[in-house]
């Protein structure tokens, strides 16, 4: 078998913990999917058009746009303008209102686009050779429950979707039916490395996904592919525009979509991509982490997913559940008892159906370099808030598998539904009670103003979208929050992404050994 994985950037090997993080930082800011123009060119926007589902992309001027808001009954009048990530564009007169995905580029003529073509059942197209969990490393996937590429089978487990072994793991364990640990809503993503003129990736039923061939956007939205309630996905051809050559492919499904095998032609391979200086980041948290709420709910729009592509991050996990805090058990557990399967993998409490299916998937291997404990609103107002955060650090700091670990705690944020001062005094206990001697330890404020300039969320209002708008003009949350007055919508997850790299960079990289 000929050799094509080692065709990702290459950098200088071992050194500390903040060498490896700074490296993959400084590649970030040169090649992300965030940074690069979006290869795949939608349709215009054109006036005069009923714009009524969530998700449409469309371009003007150069740039593309998500349609975010909808508007079943008022034509489009004002085409979307504008560069801000973080703001969404509305259009006069309607409800409408977009979100700035990027640039697209210039002259179709330099765009290495493949046709994609939906499929059920099997890609067909000379598509035989299949790479899956159970026989192959490089694309590690678990069955579930004997049924081959299900995710959720019969609505009772949710699994690891993939490792370190090549591939990116998002989407950790929950017991379904009243589950117990873990996330509950996740995109999963997986990446790999083929010489394929044409591959197909198949998932568990009709999934928008994200395609990201060689650091840039290839395919972007919320349109399904596929339509089969069971086993699905898309082909991607090459053949006609660039053929075969080397691709390093990353592919996200959203809020918890099987990711199945990938299909290749008999001379084609399958390889893991290089895993030097791969960065493996846990993010323990609540719905913000889950991405609750988040309308349209795009794959890879959790607020990590978008700090682990500014940070250069391979491996974000989003341990997300919502309703749970250091304190706040809520219908789940709290962040102290999902140590143990969030960041090592434990499966022991699992079934033994569970645990059969998915034992191959964790393991030591998938130690994190970085472990950020989420504030939660949920926790706003519990007078022990303190005493869990310095539970939550002792606890990974007496395991010896964390010894090399960076460890964050992140603020809690403002959000209209509590006020600012909660927000901050419960921040501010966390703050206190965490040691000041270990050099791998750092805290993000989000809401003390005490520690930073000022909040990162402010003010009462909300986009309206999931329920009543209310658009107060006195912070950011007119912009950044839904509609149900907690949770952040697409441009808050994007804000608070990109918020979170830059702190990442300012307080922890500049201060790493």
């Amino acid at each position: 078998m000929h050799n094509i994985s080692r065709i990702l950037p290459a950098y200088p090997s071992g050194g500390t913990v903040g060498q490896k993080l700074r490296r993959a930082a400084s590649v970030a800011e040169r090649v992300n999917p965030l940074m690069n123009p979006p290869l795949r060119v939608p349709t215009a926007w054109s006036s005069g058009q009923l714009y009524d589902t969530a998700g449409l992309v469309r371009t003007n001027g150069g740039n593309m746009y998500q349609l975010w808001n909808p508007d079943a009954s008022n034509n489009s009048v004002n085409a979307p303008t504008g560069t801000d990530p973080l703001t969404p564009v509305t259009d006069a007169g309607t409800s409408l209102s977009w979100m700035y995905l990027g640039a697209t580029n210039p002259t179709s003529s330099a765009i290495d686009i493949p046709t994609v073509t939906s499929w059920n059942s099997s890609p067909g197209g000379g598509l035989t050779n299949v790479y899956n969990a159970l026989t192959d490393s490089n694309m590690t996937y678990v069955q579930m429950d004997g049924a081959a590429y299900v995710v959720n089978q019969g609505n009772a487990y949710y699994r690891p979707v993939a490792t370190t072994f090549g591939v990116n793991k998002s989407g950790n364990i929950w017991s379904g039916s009243g589950g117990t640990y873990g996330v509950g809503s996740t995109r999963n993503r997986l990446t790999f490395v083929t010489d394929a003129p044409k591959f197909a990736v198949a998932w568990g039923y009709p999934q928008p996904i994200r395609l990201i061939v060689d650091n840039a956007l290839v395919w972007h939205g919320i349109e399904k592919l596929g339509t089969s309630t069971g086993l699905c996905g898309a082909t991607f051809d090459y053949s006609t525009v660039s053929g075969r050559k080397r691709r390093v492919v990353t592919v996200e499904t959203s809020y918890g979509a099987a990711l199945g095998g990938v299909y290749v032609d008999p001379a084609s391979v399958i390889e893991k991509p290089d895993m030097l200086n791969y960065v493996r980041a846990v993010f323990v948290g609540d719905s913000y982490v889950a991405g609750a709420n988040n309308f349209p709910m795009d794959p890879g729009q959790m607020w990590p997913v978008v700090a682990g592509n500014l940070l250069g991050w391979g491996d974000v996990v989003c341990s997300g559940v919502g309703g749970t805090g250091m304190v706040s058990a809520g219908s789940f557990v709290k962040y102290a008892s999902r140590l143990n399967t969030d960041l090592l993998g434990d499966l022991s409490s699992m079934t033994a159906t569970f645990t059969a299916n998915s034992a191959t998937v964790m393991g030591s291997s998938a130690v994190p370099d970085v472990i950020v404990f989420c504030g939660s609103v949920n926790d706003i107002g519990q007078a022990t808030i303190g005493t869990e955060a310095l539970a939550l650090y002792n606890a990974v700091r007496a395991n010896a598998s964390f010894v090399n670990t960076v460890i964050v705690f992140v603020g809690v944020c403002q959000v209209p539904q509590n006020g600012a001062g909660t927000a901050a005094t419960a921040e501010k206990a966390m703050f206190d009670a965490l040691p000041t001697n270990d050099p791998l330890l750092f805290f993000i404020p989000v809401s003390d103003t005490t520690r930073i300039a000022a909040a990162w969320h402010t003010g009462t209002g909300n986009d309206g979208f999931g329920g009543t708008k209310h658009t107060n003009g006195n912070g950011t949350n007119d912009a950044h929050c839904s509609g149900d007055t907690t949770h952040f919508n697409r441009a808050g997850h994007n804000y608070m992404g990109y918020r979170f790299a830059q702190a990442f960079k300012t307080i922890v990289l500049r201060n790493l050994i």
